[in-house]
C-alpha cells in the first residue's frame, strides 16, 4: 500500500487527524512564498508566569549526564520522502476544503515530487488543474498519470489527439500505444480505428516499419468491415476520412518496407476510389522495381512519363535513373530526358531535373539556360542553387550578383540559396570580386544595382563578417527600400548584435525610431535597442528604452520582462529580483497565455539564481519548486534543483533522478554532467563522479565550478596530485574572474593536501 493510500486509512482515526493537522500546517509554512520565515520566539519577560507564580526552585542536580538516544535504524531517504508527501498532500486536502484551489494544488504538486509513482496525487492534481481552468498545467499532468497507469482508452485517445495538435508526435503515439494495449478485443472497431491512427502517427513521424506493422492489421478490417463491428458510416467517415489518400498513404508504407505486394493491394484500392491511371501507372512501376523487375517497372513508368503530368515532382525521374542504372543504361538517362523534354517542354520538374543532369556531368553550358528558363518561370531553390552555382564555378560575378539579387528580391533573405550562399561568403577572392562588382555597378548607374542585389551584398558581407562592406551595402540597400526599411535595419542590427558589434547595433535601432520606420506604437526598435545598450554597458540608457517598449503595449510580460533582465545583467539583484517578483505578482493569475507562462517561468528560474547569489538557498530552492510545480518536466529547473539538494546533502536519490533525467534530456550539457557528477560525489560514489566529472570539465576552458569538483572527486578517489591539478585549473579561472572567496577556498584545499613525493 502506497503512503498516500495508508494516509487515507489513517484520515479516520481521531489520533491521526491531529498528526495530519499539524505535518499539514508544518508543509503549508515550508511550502510558503517566504521559505525562509520562521517561528521567532517571544522575549523571555513575555513569557515568564505572573509575579506571584514565580518560586525559586532549587537547581536540579544529576549525577550523570543522559546520553542522547541513538536511531537504531535511521529513516532512509525513501522514506523521508513519502512521510513529506502524506505531509504535503494532507495539506493540499486541508486548503480544498478551504476552497483555496491555487495552494491546494501547489501542495499537491510538491507531494508528487516526493512520491512520483502515486496515482492519487496526480488524478487531484489534475482535477484540481482543470478546475482552476489551467489545461496546459492539465494536461501536462494528465500524460504523467496516463504512462503511470492507463486505464481509460478513450481518455487515453483525447490526450492523444491534444499531444498530436500540440505537434508533440512522440507524446501522442506513446498514448495511442497504451491505449492500444487496454484493447482486448483485436476484432473491434475501437482496436481497428486506434490502429489505424497509430498508424498514420508512425508514417508523420518517420518510422514506416511501425506504421506498415499498423496498417497490416487494419486492411483485413477494411476488406471485410462487417467482422470488426464497423459500419459505412464509421468506415467513411471516422477510418478512411478520404479513401484514397488513406491507401496510398498506406501503399507508401508498405514501399518503405519493401512489401511489394501489400503495396500493391492499397494502391489498388486508391486507384477503385479515385481512378488515375498515370498516378497509378507510376505506382505499379514503383511495386515492380522493388520487386526487382526494372523492365516491367520501366514500362510502368513510361506510362506515367507519356501522360506528361507532373503530379508526382522529380520522384519519377528519380526512378527511372535508378532503373536505367540497374538496367546497365545509366549513360542513356540524359537521352531518355532530353526526348521527354522534347515532348513535354513546360515540365518544370522534368526541366530542373535535367538540369541538374547536366550541372552533376559539368555539361554547364546546356544546364545554364534551363535554369535560367526555371528561375523566370517557375522559381525554385534548386533553380536558383544551381544558377547560382554555374556563375560560382565559372568566376562570373556579375551574373552571380543578378541571380543572388533576384533570389534575394522574391524571399528577403539568402535562405533560398542555403549552403550556396555560405560557399560563396566563404570564398574571399569571389566575395571580393562580387562586392566591387556591386561598387562599380552603382558608380557607373546607381538605378541599375536594384534592391535585391543590394541586399544580397550585405548579407553576404554579413555572413562573412566583413562588416563594413555590410554596413555599406545595408544602407545602399535602404535609399531604395524605404517600404521594407524596417526589416532591413532589423536585419543589420541583428546581424551586428549576433557579431558583438554592441554600439553600432544600437545606432541602427535608435535609427529605426527617429526615421520612424514603424508605427508609432510599435515597441520593437525599443526593446532591440534595449539589449543593445545593456549588452554595450549603459544600463541606465537600456533601461529607458525597455520602459519605452513597455509602455507601448499594455500588459505584455515579454516587453515588460525586458526591465528586469536589463537589472539582473547588469548584477544590480536587489533591483533585478524586486522587478521579477512584481512581474509574476503582475501575470501569475493569467493561465491562458503560452507566452505569459513562458515568460514567468523565465522570471522564476533567474530569481532562483540570484537567490543563490545572496546564498539565500531555500528562497532558491522555492522559485524552482514553483517553475516545477507548473512544469513538471523542466529539465533546467530539475538539475538546479537537484543541485542545490546535493550540495546540501539532502534528497540526494531523488535529487539524482532527477539530474539523471537532465542530463538523459541534454547528454552534452556540462552543467547537467557537473551536477551528476557532483551528486554522485556527495552519495558516496566516487569513481562514479569522476568519470561524469572529466566529462564535464573537457574542453578548452572547462568551468572554474567544474574543476573545484572535479578535484574534490579526485580527492576521494584517492588521486591527490590529480585532484591538485584540477584545484590548480580552478583557482586560476577563480582568480581570473575576480572570485576572491573561491579562489581562498581552493587555496585552503591545495595547502592541506600538498603533492604526495614521487618514490
Amino acid at each position: 500500500m502506497g503512503i498516500i493510500s495508508l494516509g487515507r486509512v489513517w484520515l479516520g482515526r481521531m489520533t491521526c487527524c491531529w498528526l495530519l493537522a499539524v505535518a499539514a500546517q508544518a508543509a503549508e509554512a515550508r511550502a510558503a512564498e517566504s521559505p525562509r520565515a520562521t517561528a521567532v520566539a517571544p522575549p523571555e519577560e513575555d513569557v515568564a508566569p505572573p509575579e506571584e507564580e514565580q518560586t525559586e526552585k532549587p537547581p536540579l542536580v544529576l549525577e550523570d549526564l543522559i546520553a542522547p538516544l541513538e536511531q537504531l535504524n535511521p529513516a532512509t531517504d525513501e522514506q523521508r520522502s513519502q512521510v513529506e508527501a502524506l505531509s504535503l498532500f494532507a495539506a493540499g486536502r486541508m486548503k480544498e476544503q478551504q476552497e483555496d484551489y491555487s495552494s491546494a494544488l501547489r501542495l499537491y504538486q510538491r507531494a508528487l515530487r516526493h512520491d512520483p509513482d502515486s496515482l492519487t496525487i496526480l488524478r487531484d492534481i489534475v482535477r484540481v488543474a482543470f478546475q482552476l481552468e489551467r489545461n496546459a498545467e492539465a494536461v501536462r499532468y494528465a500524460l504523467k498519470a496516463a504512462q503511470l497507469a492507463p486505464s481509460d482508452p478513450l481518455w487515453l485517445r483525447q490526450l492523444g489527439v491534444v499531444m498530436k495538435e500540440e505537434g508533440d508526435l512522440a507524446g501522442a503515439i506513446e498514448l495511442y500505444e497504451q491505449a492500444l494495449k487496454l484493447e482486448q478485443d483485436k476484432q473491434s472497431a475501437s482496436f481497428v480505428m486506434l490502429t489505424m491512427e497509430l498508424g498514420k502517427l508512425y508514417f508523420l513521424a518517420g518510422q514506416p516499419a511501425k506504421a506498415a506493422e499498423s496498417f497490416s492489421q487494419v486492411m483485413p478490417a477494411l476488406d471485410n468491415p462487417g467482422d470488426y463491428g464497423l459500419d459505412e458510416k464509421t468506415l467513411q467517415k471516422t477510418l478512411l476520412e478520404e479513401a484514397a489518400p488513406t491507401y496510398l498513404l498506406i501503399g507508401k508504407a508498405f514501399l518503405a518496407v519493401e512489401q511489394p505486394d501489400a503495396a500493391l493491394a492499397a494502391f489498388e484500392k486508391a486507384q477503385a476510389a479515385a481512378p488515375d491511371a498515370a498516378v497509378h501507372a507510376y505506382h505499379l512501376a514503383q511495386v515492380e522495381a522493388l520487386r526487382g523487375a526494372p523492365a516491367k517497372a520501366l514500362e510502368q513508368l513510361d506510362e506515367y512519363l507519356g501522360a506528361r503530368t507532373a503530379s508526382q515532382g522529380a520522384a519519377p525521374y528519380e526512378l527511372l535513373a535508378r532503373l536505367l542504372a540497374e538496367s546497365n543504361k545509366p549513360d542513356a538517362l540524359i537521352g531518355r530526358l532530353e526526348e521527354l523534354r522534347k515532348l513535354d517542354g513546360r515540365n518544370a520538374p522534368l526541366r530542373a531535373f535535367l538540369a541538374g543532369q547536366y550541372l552533376a556531368v559539368e555539361k554547364l553550358d546546356q544546364a545554364e539556360p534551363l535554369f535560367v528558363e526555371a528561375v523566370e518561370q517557375a522559381p525554385s531553390p534548386e533553380a536558383f542553387q544551381g544558377l547560382s552555382a554555374i556563375y560560382r564555378r565559372t568566376n562570373r560575378p556579375g551574373p552571380l550578383l543578378k541571380v543572388l539579387g533576384e533570389s534575394v528580391a522574391k524571399t528577403g533573405g539568402l535562405e533560398m540559396l542555403s549552403e550556396e550562399a555560405q560557399t560563396i561568403a566563404a570564398d574571399e577572392a569571389l566575395l571580393t570580386s562580387l562586392l566591387e562588382t556591386a561598387r562599380r555597378q552603382h558608380a557607373e548607374d546607381p538605378d541599375s544595382l536594384g534592391p535585391g542585389a543590394r541586399l544580397a551584398a550585405a548579407l553576404l558581407a554579413l555572413e562573412a563578417k566583413r562588416l563594413d562592406d555590410a554596413d555599406e551595402f545595408f544602407s545602399l540597400a535602404l535609399k531604395v527600400q524605404r517600404e521594407n526599411a524596417a526589416e532591413l535595419l532589423l536585419t543589420w542590427g541583428l546581424g551586428l548584435l549576433t557579431h558583438e558589434r554592441y554600439a553600432d547595433a544600437a545606432r541602427v535601432f535608435q535609427r529605426g525610431i527617429d526615421e520612424r520606420f514603424l508605427p508609432a506604437d510599435n515597441p520593437t526598435f525599443h526593446f532591440y535597442l534595449s539589449g543593445a545598450l545593456a549588452m554595450d554597458g549603459k544600463i541606465d540608457e537600456a533601461l529607458q528604452a525597455a520602459r519605452a517598449a513597455a509602455g507601448l503595449v499594455q500588459d505584455s510580460p515579454r516587453l515588460e520582462s525586458r526591465v528586469p533582465w536589463i537589472l539582473y545583467y547588469a548584477k544590480r539583484y536587489e533591483e533585478a529580483a524586486q522587478a521579477y517578483r512584481d512581474l509574476i505578482a503582475r501575470f501569475d493569475s493569467k493561465h491562458q497565455s503560452e507566452e505569459v507562462r513562458e515568460t514567468l517561468r523565465q522570471a522564476r528560474l533567474v530569481l532562483s539564481h540570484i537567490a543563490v547569489t545572496r546564498n539565500d538557498i531555500p528562497q532558491a530552492e522555492e522559485w524552482l519548486e514553483q517553475v516545477l510545480d507548473e512544469f513538471p518536466d523542466d529539465v533546467s529547473a530539475q538539475n538546479d534543483l537537484g543541485y542545490l539538494w546535493a550540495d546540501q546533502g539532502k534528497h540526494l536519490e531523488r535529487a539524482f533522478e532527477m539530474i539523471q533525467g537532465a542530463v538523459a534530456a541534454e547528454p552534452d550539457n556540462a552543467a547537467y554532467r557537473d551536477s551528476l557528477g557532483w551528486v554522485l560525489y556527495r552519495m558516496g560514489r566516487h569513481e562514479e563522479a569522476v568519470v561524469e566529472l572529466e566529462r564535464a570539465a573537457a574542453g578548452d576552458e572547462p568551468d572554474s565550478v567544474i574543476l573545484d569538483h572535479l578535484g574534490d572527486a579526485y580527492l576521494a578517489a584517492g588521486r591527490v596530485d590529480a585532484a591538485r591539478q584540477a584545484w590548480e585549473r580552478a583557482l586560476a579561472a577563480f582568480e581570473k574572474n575576480s572570485e576572491a572567496d573561491k579562489a581562498a577556498a581552493v587555496r585552503k584545499k591545495l595547502d592541506a593536501h600538498p603533492a604526495q613525493a614521487k618514490e
